[in-house]
């Protein structure tokens, strides 16, 4: 028989077998790495989520808190300077929805620098009032009317403002095509090397100020880079890191601190109602009206002012005016209200009450020359007024001379000058009467929030009273103090300046505009991230409407966690 021969080694079946054992394992290996990096890409996209559904209710808080803001602006009736000043409770930390995650609670806060903190250390929670700035728009308004102080003169008391830059913006600006000893005009724009046209008009957004020659982001925002009112480490580090600083422990926030486009106030009572024009030129209206608001005694002074004048007993004889009268209102109109002081922007000085003014004595023939003499009071009103009121002040404290037919009878003010009367009635005269039939008043300063600088762009206005003025506001940056400062006569009340120095400014003060710039942090409690928002807010309008909103979340966080708790 035939030897079977024994082969010794691995069969190639079972060879075949290891090679799919090992290829399975690869497999294997391959699916567990793919899902693992599918698990890795779900958390990842799980956490992205997360942090986008974060950041959305970070941007609906912040709209939440502009809403609220806007409703708190257009209630004229519950509203006075310390209710948008400093308001913890109504705009610090406010709970939107109550949070069970990690985070807490999520929220708004709306915040804002304070103004006499040179520092850069505290911020406050509440409203910046547009009107505590000088109205870069209604500049060249006022000097193409004439008014008392140029728009250059006014520009150049802003700090950091050059001779150069103050005629290159007024003549971008204005509507001529003539530059300036130191301006610039289409022919400078035309030769850049991307040329463009010079506004020729009011600008719609602060930052058109950047094509103004000469102007820099650093002139316009100075060392406030991430526009969050605070000095921090980077901004006062020298060249350390960017902004570029003088690192002097000063915060310098540029012209923006300064100058605005939007400073108004609505000409009307709190209630929403007509207020009394004092400077009606129907002066049998105004007579009925003042009657049956206040009284005949009223009626009879006012309009006897508006006839004659202030009186003086040693001009008396001549019918020579004196005191506070005014001669022509050459600016902006303007009207007492809104915690604002009567008055239009005035230039001119103390009319002659004997020297018939031939237009006003025209006006009054046009009225009532086809119906006869018309009188009120037994004063003739048909030959018109010839006394403008530049301001209520200009009635506090004085005599006018009723005169009639028959007779000539002196008149002394229903509204005395003593500090203690004027508290009692200031807030109402002030609410009713305008001084102009403007359904807005544009371009008045608040006493209660402008700086020194801003204060010194008011004609008249000295260095000594602007600086009582800031004091005193530093004194009062309670709520309670300024619950007392709702018109600008707490300025004569607290023997700030004197009723002769108020009667040259009323015209251009207010204690409170209604556009006011919100600065809106949407947030959680815990931290995580926020949404900032900066928004402009009209509330002369009805219902308020927001002219202006810029995202400021490309700026930085710019608030710690505690900051916006105000630990």
């Amino acid at each position: 028989m035939r030897a079977r021969t024994r082969h010794w080694g691995t069969p190639k079946t079972a060879r075949r077998h290891g090679a799919v054992l090992l290829i399975v394992l690869v497999v294997v290996m391959m699916m567990a790495l793919g899902a693992y990096a599918f698990s890795e890409f779900m958390v990842t996209e799980a956490e992205s989520v997360l942090v986008y559904g974060r950041m959305v209710q970070t941007r609906v808080a912040a709209d939440a808190g502009i809403e609220m803001a806007a409703a708190m602006v257009g209630d004229r009736t519950n509203s006075t300077p310390a209710t948008f000043y400093h308001n913890p409770g109504s705009f610090g930390g406010v709970i939107v929805r109550d949070g069970a995650g990690t985070l807490g609670p999520l929220m708004f806060s709306v915040v804002a620098p304070v103004e006499g903190d040179d520092t850069g250390s505290m911020i406050r929670n509440g409203l910046v009032d547009e009107s505590s700035k000088l109205n870069l728009n209604l500049l060249i308004d006022d000097e193409e009317s004439g008014a008392a102080a140029s728009a250059a003169s006014r520009l150049l008391l802003i700090p950091g403002m050059t001779e150069d830059l103050a005629d290159a913006i007024l003549d971008f600006l204005d509507e001529d095509i003539d530059a300036r000893a130191l301006g610039a005009e289409d022919d400078y724009y035309q030769s850049l090397d991307t040329p463009y046209y010079a506004k020729n008009g009011k600008l719609d957004s602060f930052e058109e100020l950047l094509l103004v020659r000469g102007m820099t982001p650093d002139l316009l925002f100075g060392e406030d880079a991430n526009r969050n009112g605070i000095l921090d480490p980077e901004e006062n580090d020298g060249d350390l890191n960017p902004p570029w600083d003088n690192a002097d422990g000063v915060l310098d926030r540029g012209l923006a601190a300064y100058l605005t486009l939007e400073s108004r106030e609505q000409n009307k009572r709190i209630d929403g109602t007509d207020r009394i024009n004092l400077n009606s030129n129907n002066l049998a209206e105004l007579y009925d009206t003042l009657e049956e608001e206040f009284d005949t005694q009223v009626a009879d002074f006012v309009v006897a002012y508006r006839l004659f004048g202030p009186y003086a007993p040693s001009s008396a004889s001549t019918g020579t005016g004196s005191g506070s009268g005014t001669g022509s209102v050459t600016g902006t109109g303007t009207a007492g209200g809104g915690g604002g002081g009567g008055g239009g922007t005035v230039a001119g000085s103390t009319g002659n009450a004997g020297a018939v003014d031939e237009f006003a004595r025209a006006l009054g023939q046009a009225v009532f020359g086809t119906q006869g003499d018309v009188t009120r009071g037994g004063m003739n009103l048909t030959g018109g007024a010839q006394f403008p009121i530049s301001s209520i002040f200009d009635l506090v404290g004085i005599q006018v001379q009723k005169q009639t037919s028959t007779a000539s009878e002196v008149l002394t003010s229903p509204w005395s000058a003593d500090g203690g009367e004027m508290i009692e009635y200031a807030p109402d005269l002030f609410d009713v009467f305008t001084m102009t039939a403007e359904t807005v008043i544009e371009g008045r300063i608040n006493v209660n929030q402008a700086s020194a600088a801003v204060l010194m762009t008011i004609p008249g206005m000295t260095e000594e009273t602007a600086a009582a003025i800031v004091s005193a506001q530093q004194a009062g940056l309670s709520s309670s103090s300024l619950s007392g400062r709702d018109t600008p006569a707490w300025l004569v009340i607290e023997g700030i300046v004197s009723l002769e120095t108020m009667r040259s400014i009323a015209p251009y003060l207010t204690a409170r505009g209604d556009v006011y710039r919100a600065y809106v942090v949407g947030h959680f409690q815990g931290g995580g991230p926020v949404c900032r928002v900066e928004v402009v807010i009209d509330g002369s309008q009805t219902p308020p409407a927001v002219v202006f909103r810029r995202d400021l979340n490309d700026l930085g966080r710019g608030y710690s966690r505690s900051q916006l708790a105000g630990e």
